[in-house]
């Protein structure tokens, strides 16, 4: 029975130091607009802009919503989430935020016969460390279902 007590307690703290405080953070300022491929990955900084190659199709990372991914340096018992604001403006030029996810869903999205991919954000956190917004890193790709 002390044993089931020591596993519940220590399950307990693993799953709370996988938390950040990075919730709610956004980005401002200009953005430096790219030009991306189809079918390859892309990174986005924070308030960086793309443009997908031939098209008028627009992807802006916007913020970190989110960000309860395991610290590299911690053993947890769920691996947690990292999610990215995204702001894209399809072929029509209509503006549309969209929240995609590492672990949870949706980790993509459809626009003007696209998809758009979250692949991955770096970089990965360390326990006691929180991630300043301008560091992270959002990796991307848009194919053509």
């Amino acid at each position: 029975m002390r044993s089931l007590l020591l596993l519940t307690v220590a399950a307990a703290l693993a799953v709370s130091a996988c938390t950040t405080a990075n919730t709610g953070i956004t980005a401002s300022g200009p953005s430096a607009s790219d030009v991306i491929a189809v079918d390859r990955d892309f990174d986005l900084k924070p308030g960086q802009t793309a443009r997908v190659d031939g098209t008028a199709i627009t992807v802006s990372f916007v913020g970190v919503p989110e960000d309860s991914r395991c610290p590299v340096d911690v053993q947890c018992v769920w691996a947690g989430n990292g999610a990215v604001s995204l702001v894209v403006t399809d072929e029509t030029g209509a503006r549309s935020t969209v929240i995609l996810n590492t672990t949870l869903s949706p980790r993509s999205a459809r626009v003007s016969g696209y998809e758009i991919n979250f692949a991955g954000l770096k970089p990965e956190p360390k326990q006691g460390s929180p991630i300043p917004l301008a560091n992270y890193v959002a990796t991307l790709r848009v194919t053509r279902p």
